[in-house]
């Protein structure tokens, strides 16, 4: 005898089917665990109760640079650069206003600033200076040149420069070589002679 077994709906399969495969989908993939909100937070940084103190040279130039408003002119810098008891302070500001727009650096503070240079035994200093002038960082002037050359006349290493700020002269419309041009290297001509004449002897 035949058992007649009872028609199982198709609908009935897919519904089946679908919900076994979403059990065994959750169980496989359970979702990332929740942090817990009493984690410890660490607490913000504090400043460092113990800041650099700034050296007297410092705070003394940073108050010439807010004595120097916006718009000084070259003769704020020369009363800053004399101002300086401190070569080093003095080359800081100088270097300093150079790089300010719509400023340059003419003659007199140029001029200013080698002669504190040479007065502060900062020689390697003025001997930048001049080469920046002789590269044409500013206009000519006699005064700033005879100082040149006295500087570089007194420098054993130096000597020939002396006569190319010379030839600097000459071309020049507004720095032609006066009488302590000449004076400073004839004078400077003597002593090299002079030390050569006791070599030989």
């Amino acid at each position: 005898m035949a058992i007649l077994l009872p028609r199982i709906n198709r609908t009935s399969l897919l519904r089946l089917s679908l919900r076994r495969i979403s059990t065994t989908t959750a169980v496989l993939d359970p979702s990332p665990p929740v942090p817990s909100q009493t984690e410890a937070v660490p607490p913000p940084q504090s400043p460092n109760p113990n800041p650099r103190t700034r050296t007297p040279l410092e705070k003394q130039f940073e108050t010439w640079l807010q004595a120097l408003k916006p718009g000084f002119t070259q003769s704020d810098v020369v009363e800053a650069l004399r101002s300086q008891s401190d070569p080093d302070l003095a080359l800081d500001i100088f270097r300093w206003t150079a790089q300010q727009r719509q400023y340059k650096h003419n003659h007199l503070t140029y001029l200013t600033m080698i002669e504190i240079a040479v007065s502060g035994k900062r020689y390697r200093a003025a001997e930048t200076l001049i080469e920046e002038v002789i590269a044409g960082a500013c206009p000519p002037s006699l005064p700033l040149f005879n100082t040149m050359i006295k500087f570089c006349c007194g420098r054993k290493f130096l000597f020939n420069r002396a006569f190319d700020i010379y030839k600097k002269m000459v071309k020049s419309e507004d720095a032609k070589p006066s009488l302590e041009t000449y004076a400073l290297l004839l004078n400077s001509l003597l002593r090299k002679f002079d030390k050569l004449n006791v070599a030989c002897c």
